[in-house]
């Protein structure tokens, strides 16, 4: 117990000297004044309605014919989704590649959009055409969901 009363007194400490830590708004939780002492690379991250905490970001990519795991990646939390979409694309891409599969398309919640990322995918993974087809599937399954809440009533 005394070495981790010494630990948390030696992290209070070292929690004034960095830098941002004397700043009038760091009483406010970010990167600049807060770390993890047992685990350093964790990241202060924002989610509106929750609590700033130490985190870090997975990001799961799946084929959704098959139901697979096809990526999965630990990030540091201080970032949005959509500025993490190239690494997460380019390291699948070179993935799939290896193993002779090909890559049509990518559907990703509104987290990973943005107007860099737009404009990159746009042409390679013919956007256009994908919204279409998941307005369309989007649509199939509220009228599915539609009908099963009529039918529990």
């Amino acid at each position: 117990m005394q070495e981790i009363r010494s630990r948390n007194k030696k992290w209070q400490h070292d929690q004034d000297q960095r830098p941002g830590a004397g700043n009038k708004g760091s009483k406010y939780t970010s990167n600049k004044t807060h770390y993890s002492p047992t685990d350093p690379d964790a990241r202060i991250s924002v989610k509106p309605g929750k609590a700033r905490k130490l985190n870090y970001m997975s990001q799961l990519s799946v084929d959704m014919s098959h139901h697979v795991i096809t990526d999965i990646r630990a990030y540091h939390a201080d970032k949005k989704d959509s500025q993490y979409l190239e690494d997460i694309t380019t390291r699948l891409k070179k993935r799939l590649h290896k193993q002779g599969l090909l890559w049509r398309n990518c559907v990703a919640d509104t987290g990973y959009s943005s107007g860099e990322n737009l404009k990159a995918y746009k042409a390679i993974f013919h956007l256009t055409e994908l919204i279409k087809e998941v307005q369309k599937d989007l649509r199939i399954m509220k009228n599915k969901i539609a009908g099963f809440a009529h039918r529990t009533r």
